[in-house]
């Protein structure tokens, strides 16, 4: 899990918790003294399911009677305690909560527990902890019916699905990110609708949902026509995105939309400066617009400058603009859907704002775009506009790209970093830079805690 200034990992072998980068007490270990390697959190040597980082505080969920355990600063009440003093240890919340579910924001906490209750503590200047105040809150305090299964935070704002579907959203809202039909902050659950969904994400000011009936629908900030409603006027209520049912996957970034839809065709919306619709155009649509007829796309990753797509067929495909990181052999913008390459086995694309990663099917894992921290990590500075073989001898599952450092996780589960160092965040007792990826440390697989961990 990474926070704001830190990072956690939960190691393989004993479940045991390590945390390294800037402490002032949300390490965990006792101390305020920054690590520039893994520490053990103390407490934590065994035991350990899930963690989730926030700004300043860290929470983590043990296997003993799933127990919560908070530590860190603790000014809006955010460890919840019962008090507002910081923590560098980990410190017991409650007794008597069995926790499944955690979601750290930036100064409030979102917990469900086995019987499917929905807790909040924390900062609650926007009313984002739904229990009918502003008053923050150092204790976990049970909101509405035991009943919740999926939670999302925004900024400000909070939204949650019921068991049986039904959205509700509270907090701060104004540019209708809630999406009640109104613009006023709300400090206590409100019903979005009467219909059901099985998906929801927040960002910023934005909200997105699927329905149950795989429609698609946007609310909240429309600047740029990022909800695609067809006009820039934000929205206080969902707007469902065209009449289609078959969404399949969708990327947002600040001022753009894309999306995949179940029949493999590939459509765009929003801000288009940089050729963001690989369509051969800059000209921008406030709708969802269909690109090109192919129907073969199954996999997109976006950042606010380049896109990455994968077709059916396993080819690599890349627009936007360029600097080396869409792999084609050049640094000129590209405003049309090209075809890096001649292979047809890539598995895996992550799409960052400096540079592009990408794992094929037989594991290996492939870099390219800028260099200039080391962050491709084949041993140098050179800024690479082809994708580039990092490592032929080992097998790969998963990639991160920081704003000027990688991180690849091998099939051994293994964590491994390069690129920028200047906050210790690559873990090898340095703030050095390196230029080939250095092991982390090693990461817990079963159940699952690690999706959200880069």
């Amino acid at each position: 899990a990474a926070g704001g200034w830190h990072t956690c990992a939960i190691t393989t072998t004993n479940t045991a918790l390590y945390c390294w980068g800037a402490n002032g007490g949300r390490l965990g270990d006792g101390t305020g003294t920054d690590r520039y390697t893994p520490v053990l959190v103390s407490g934590m040597s065994s035991g350990v399911y899930a963690i989730a980082a926030g700004l300043v505080h860290t929470c983590a969920i043990t296997t003993t009677n799933t127990a919560l355990y908070c530590w860190g600063l603790n000014n809006y009440g955010q460890l919840g305690d019962g008090t507002n003093k910081d923590k560098n240890t980990p410190t017991r919340i409650g007794a008597d909560f069995n926790w499944v579910k955690l979601s750290a924001g930036l100064s409030h906490n979102l917990a469900i527990d086995v019987l499917a209750q929905l807790w909040v503590w924390g900062s609650n200047d926007g009313g984002e902890l739904g229990d009918g105040s502003y008053i923050n809150k150092n204790i976990p305090t049970q909101l509405g019916k035991d009943s919740w299964w999926q939670v999302a935070t925004g900024w400000d704002h909070s939204l949650a699905i019921e068991s049986g579907g039904a959205l509700w959203s509270w907090g701060y809202n104004l540019y209708g990110q809630l999406g009640d039909g109104t613009n006023i902050t709300r400090s206590t659950p409100v019903r979005i609708g009467s219909d059901y969904w099985k998906h929801i994400t927040a960002s910023r000011n934005l909200s997105l949902g699927i329905k149950n009936n795989g429609t698609l629908w946007a609310w909240g900030e429309n600047k740029y026509s990022q909800l695609g409603d067809g006009t820039i006027i934000n929205r206080n209520s969902p707007v469902q995105i065209s009449k289609d049912t078959t969404w399949k996957e969708v990327a947002a970034g600040a001022e753009l939309s894309v999306a995949i839809k179940s029949d493999g065709t590939r459509w765009a919306w929003g801000f288009n400066g940089w050729g963001y619709y690989g369509d051969g155009t800059t000209a921008s649509s406030s709708v969802p617009k269909q690109i090109g007829l192919a129907k073969d796309w199954d996999h997109i990753s976006l950042t606010n400058r380049h896109v990455l797509a994968l077709k059916f067929d396993g080819t690599l495909w890349a627009w936007g603009d360029n600097a080396g990181k869409l792999g084609n052999g050049d640094i000129q913008s590209v405003q049309i859907a090209t075809k890096i390459g001649t292979s047809n086995d890539w598995k895996s694309i992550e799409a960052g704002e400096n540079n592009s990663i990408g794992i094929k099917k037989n594991g290996t894992i492939w870099l390219w775009g800028n260099n200039d921290n080391g962050q491709i990590g084949d041993g140098t500075l050179t800024q690479k506009r082809v994708p580039k073989l990092i490592d032929s001898t080992r097998t790969y599952l998963d990639m991160a790209n920081g704003y000027r450092h990688t991180m690849i996780l091998r099939s051994d589960n293994t964590l491994w970093a390069a690129g920028a160092n200047v906050n210790g965040q690559l873990g090898d007792g340095t703030i050095v830079p390196k230029y080939e990826h250095i092991k982390v440390c090693l990461l817990y697989t079963s159940p699952s805690p690690r999706d959200g961990l880069l």
